[in-house]
């Protein structure tokens, strides 16, 4: 359920504890992208071998937990035309206490429509989510 919309501002400071984004399988970011900046302060093994399209992580440091949602891999050109219903998926696995907030970075360079599929599937979700939009 989306409560609010934050535009160009840099979601790791929010006051939100839960930081949820989408990535790819291979963590090319292109030194930009959120899941770089987690990787490189917080979060070093995220990138590691094993995980698969519609996967689904988390990990707490430094007072938050961050929530890694893998939704695409450019090693074989995967769209992910389930792009949506892995993000709702993933969103509503998320161990996260009824109430809490979580805040979920999303770039608007997403292309190919991705952009209204994350939209539809933030608008879906059980939780309550702040929607950081860069």
């Amino acid at each position: 359920m989306l409560i609010d919309v934050v535009l160009n501002r840099n979601i790791l400071t929010t006051n939100h504890k839960h930081i949820a984004f989408c990535t790819n399988l291979e963590g090319w970011g292109q030194g930009y992208h959120i899941s770089d900046q987690i990787q490189s302060k917080y979060w070093p093994d995220l990138f590691r071998e094993g995980r698969r399209t519609g996967d689904a992580i988390s990990y707490t440091a430094e007072n938050y937990t961050f929530h890694a949602m893998f939704t695409h891999s450019h090693s074989f050109a995967n769209h992910n035309l389930n792009l949506a219903t892995d993000i709702k998926n993933g969103l509503d696995s998320l161990l996260v206490a009824k109430g809490r907030i979580i805040a979920m970075q999303m770039y608007m360079d997403s292309g190919d429509g991705n952009v209204w599929k994350i939209l539809r599937a933030v608008v879906r979700s059980k939780h309550k989510i702040v929607l950081y939009i860069n």
